[in-house]
């Protein structure tokens, strides 16, 4: 047969155990890995299938979808939200409870205590705490708003640059082309006694301004496609 003190310890087991069911669980959630820059489009998020040639507004889109400090803002979004679910968990209450044994007295039951105890500060805290959440909530949804529209405006305007760059490299590359083939006629009637080196320097000179002008572009044109790699997600040599 149990005596009362069996009773009352088994009782203080229980609601323990009640109480800590209904307190909050700590599980690690696993680490995102694959935060590397992507080597090809194909590689990159994107909802629709992409086109054979990607328009300024598909450039746009893979950016919005993929660029490494939005999504990272992104999930500046999901702490704020969990911060706003933790604001409005009440605290969890703490349960105390102490057993001794007779040692002499006219007792016959061995003592038992427990007592309840709840932090009403926190309590009366939590519609304040709620609504500093919400704000925060609300400024961490305006950043990320704000910062998309950066990225897509950024987005559009070096796809702009990039093909534009292009079209005046093939256009720099057409008359370097038709100015080298000059100079090159120009030397070989040099070579033959046909004409002087005074009628070939001006094409010499053309042709080595415009050599260099095209390497210029070049190499502008080379970092525009690694700026724009890299606000879509791409590796800087991915094409």
């Amino acid at each position: 047969m149990r005596t009362p003190a069996h009773l009352v310890t088994a009782s203080i087991s229980s609601i323990v155990a009640i109480m800590a069911g209904g307190c909050a669980i700590y599980s690690p959630l696993p680490l995102a890995v694959d935060a590397q820059p992507k080597p090809g489009l194909e590689a990159l998020v994107h909802r629709d299938p992409l086109p054979a040639q990607l328009g300024i507004d598909d450039v746009a889109l893979l950016a919005l979808q993929n660029n490494p400090d939005l999504l990272a803002a992104r999930d500046q979004h999901g702490i704020a939200t969990a911060q706003l679910r933790e604001a409005g968990i009440l605290p969890n209450p703490a349960v105390t409870g102490t057993f001794s044994r007779l040692i002499s007295g006219p007792g016959t039951t061995n003592p038992v205590t427990a007592a309840l105890s709840q932090d009403m500060r926190a309590i009366l805290l939590l519609p304040t705490r709620r609504a500093a959440a919400q704000q925060a909530q609300r400024a961490t949804d305006a950043s990320v708003l704000w910062e998309e529209w950066q990225i897509i405006a950024k987005a559009r305007m070096l796809a702009i640059d990039v093909v534009s760059g292009e079209q005046q490299v093939k256009a720099l590359s057409a008359v370097a082309h038709q100015v080298g083939e000059r100079a090159d006629s120009g030397r070989g009637a040099l070579a033959t006694g046909d004409a002087s080196i005074g009628t070939l320097l001006p094409d010499l000179s053309a042709e080595a301004d415009l050599r260099r002008q095209l390497d210029d572009l070049t190499r502008q044109q080379a970092l525009r496609r690694a700026d724009l790699n890299k606000l879509i997600g791409l590796a800087p040599a991915a094409s």
